[in-house]
């Protein structure tokens, strides 16, 4: 077992810093670090992450000014702890080199992860170490921690296994006649608003056209309500001339049906949950870039589904309508943000994109996944790109 780790702290990368504690365990992990206050406090982050899940891990930070000071800095480690093996994987590339020197000359253990590749460059004290090499599968919470954010909530349930099936089939009938499902879907917003307003949630009893408070007219569509039905959504559907009876299965199905883009992140789930390639899946996850329970003022955003595969997180968005440039911007800054350079971004959309090629152009200058309409009524749909995503053989 792992002693001690020396770490050479990396602002820019968190995975250089938290890679190798995740792969041996240390008992013990060193930080060299200049003195400047956004390092030691991205180190306290990534020291909260990791004893959340090695509760018995400990933690010090030694200061190291410049490469001038790498030997009396390594000297002292030695003398205090007899037993440390460098990771050399982030930092600066001179005091890397500085300390492989020093370890060359005292036969110490060093080593360099090349995580893109999932390989291990050791030094010939620390050939052990290269032996029980295995590169980690992270969960999100492994990644978001250690850059200093947390989960706060979810704004959607996740729905069971059990469902599977009876979603992807609502889905697709969204996906072919969406301006149906639009109707539909405004339609139910607005019963479902007046049948909460009479405390009875879950139970809608009203004509079959509804006006909204701005004068829209929303009409009742017998064909997707037949098909909620069928699949399980609808416990109870009564249509005559002048009226229409609905009661919801429960609150999850109500809140689906009410929620017209909601079937783009199931979909995207539940393909990603079933593909078997990812070891982490999450959806409507709401992302609290502060980390810092019960504070007012923190930032927050909703990531609509997110995956882990071993180290790489996928952050997915998903509209109903043309994206903008804005949007790519947005999720591929959430990615790199809260996830590190490895981090993939895609932006999945229903609507056909042939119209947009600026939006096109910025998805392959921020080398972002962009899967539209005519994607998605393949039968393959959203496979290929989860594939390409997860860099899966």
């Amino acid at each position: 077992m792992m002693k001690t780790l020396v770490e050479l702290f990396d602002l820019e990368n968190t995975i250089d810093n938290i890679l190798a504690s995740h792969i041996f365990k240390p008992e013990r992990v060193v930080f060299l670090t200049d003195e400047r206050s956004e390092c030691i406090s991205r180190i306290w982050e990534i020291e909260r992450a990791l004893t959340r899940k090695y509760p018995g891990m400990k933690f010090t930070i030694q200061p190291l000014n410049t490469s001038r000071n790498v030997n009396e800095v390594c000297e002292r480690l030695l003398a205090t702890y007899p037993d440390p093996v460098f990771d050399l994987t982030g930092g600066n590339d001179a005091i890397s080199f500085a300390i492989s020197q020093l370890c060359n000359r005292r036969f110490r253990p060093c080593f360099c992860i090349d995580w893109q590749e999932g390989v291990i460059l050791c030094s010939e004290a620390a050939e052990d170490y290269k032996a029980i090499f295995q590169m980690p599968a992270l969960m999100l919470e492994d990644l978001l921690e250690a850059n200093g954010a947390m989960i706060f909530r979810k704004m959607h349930a996740t729905p069971p296994e059990s469902r599977f099936d009876a979603i992807l089939e609502f889905f697709q009938e969204t996906l072919r006649r969406p301006k149906e499902w639009l109707m539909f879907c405004r339609f139910l917003q607005q019963a479902a608003a007046e049948a909460h307003r009479k405390k009875r949630p879950t139970v809608i009893q009203c004509k079959q056209t509804i006006s909204d408070p701005n004068g829209r007219v929303n009409y009742f569509r017998p064909e997707f309500a037949q098909l909620a039905l069928r699949l399980g959504f609808l416990k109870d559907l009564e249509i005559t001339p002048r009226k229409v009876h609905m009661k919801f299965a429960d609150e999850m199905s109500l809140r689906y049906l009410t929620s017209q883009g909601t079937w783009l992140e199931l979909y995207a789930f539940i393909m990603a949950k079933r593909s078997g390639w990812f070891h982490d899946c999450q959806m409507s996850v709401v992302i609290d870039w502060d980390g810092i329970p019960q504070r007012k003022d923190n930032v927050v955003n909703e990531i609509d589904v997110m995956l882990m595969r071993g180290i790489t997180p996928i952050f997915i968005s998903c509209k109903t309508s043309v994206p903008t440039t804005e949007s790519l911007n947005e999720i591929e800054l959430y990615a790199k943000k809260l996830g590190g350079s490895g981090a993939k971004s895609m932006l999945v959309t229903t609507a056909a994109l042939n119209d947009a090629p600026t939006v096109r152009i910025r998805a392959k200058e921020l080398d972002l996944i962009l899967v539209e309409r005519n994607d998605l009524l393949k039968e393959s749909g959203l496979l290929p790109f989860l594939k390409r995503a997860g860099n899966v053989p």
